[in-house]
C-alpha cells in the first residue's frame, strides 16, 4: 500500500506513521493534505499517494525568523589552502 509523503517543517520524513503519531496536536500550527494531482509532483513518484504538509508551531517561527548573513572574506594568496 502506498503512503502519502509526509514533510514536516519543510523536511520531508523518511516514516509516515511514525511522523504523524509523534506529533501532539496541540504543536500543530498548520496542516495541509494535498493530492497527488497538486503537490505530489514535487516528489516524482513517492508522490504518487499524495502529500501531508504538517507546519508545527515551533518550525512556523523558525521560518519566520530565518535570516541571512553575508560578510566580503578579505582574499590572501599567499596561504594555501584557502
Amino acid at each position: 500500500m502506498l503512503e502519502p509523503v509526509v514533510v514536516l517543517d519543510g523536511t520531508r520524513m523518511s516514516d509516515a506513521s511514525e511522523t504523524i503519531n509523534m506529533i501532539r496536536p496541540g504543536e500543530v500550527e498548520t496542516l495541509e493534505l494535498l493530492p497527488s494531482s497538486s503537490g505530489g509532483w514535487e516528489f516524482g513518484s513517492s508522490g504518487s499517494a499524495g502529500v501531508i504538509r504538517i507546519t508545527t508551531r515551533k518550525g512556523a517561527q523558525n521560518l519566520r525568523r530565518s535570516e541571512v548573513e553575508a560578510c566580503k572574506v578579505p582574499n590572501f594568496p599567499g596561504l594555501i589552502g584557502f
